[in-house]
């Protein structure tokens, strides 16, 4: 039990004279203590007045024990060769032992979206906890999402179109990228799969 700490809920509500009770390192109730009587004298009981206690944070779409030294190609393994993979799973790549992991969870993130980067399709993120002795056991959603990179400007061919608008006509220029059609072949590929 946890008494007498600021509990910021997560939701925007904030609790200034809290009651935690935790069981097996889960929340079980956040209640107001000035408003609730229990008996704690069979109870792991810290007393926390004056403190802030928050939810753990979730780091989303980041490298994170994907690359621990930049200046080292052999340790980046974010970036795939090639254009298109959407069958790179960054899962595998993970690694727990990342000398970063242990700076992240002091200053309270405990979770991450491991997230492939490079190419049009970069490949598939999971979602982590980084208290964790390898990649199976830190898994805490696998392969939540393919990512996506959108080019910065179309490339290639335009074509025109005339649209009738009562007696006006006018021209409508549609901008298509070679590059985009292969990411929609290649998505429809992969819907087959």
């Amino acid at each position: 039990m946890l008494y007498g700490a600021t509990a910021h809920i997560g939701n925007g509500e904030v609790i200034e004279n809290s009651l935690i009770i935790l069981e097996d390192g889960k929340i079980l109730t956040i209640e107001d203590a000035s408003k609730i009587r229990i008996d704690i004298s069979n109870a792991e009981y810290y007393d926390v007045i004056g403190k802030h206690v928050y939810p753990g944070f979730i780091l989303p779409n980041t490298t994170l024990g994907l690359a621990d030294i930049d200046a080292v190609r052999a340790t980046r393994d974010f970036d795939e060769v090639g254009e298109f993979n959407p069958h790179i799973r960054s899962i595998i790549a993970y690694n727990t032992d990342s000398p970063v992991i242990p700076t992240i969870r002091t200053n309270g993130i405990l979770m991450g979206q491991i997230t492939p980067k490079g190419g049009t399709i970069s490949g598939t993120s999971s979602i982590v906890e980084f208290d964790a002795w390898n990649y199976e056991d830190a898994i805490y959603k696998e392969d939540d999402a393919v990512h996506l990179n959108w080019p910065s400007s179309p490339e290639s061919t335009i074509i025109k179109k005339s649209l009738s608008i009562g007696t006006k006509t006018k021209s409508l220029r549609l901008k298509t990228s070679l590059k985009w059609q292969r990411v929609i072949v290649s998505l429809r590929q992969l819907k087959q799969i």
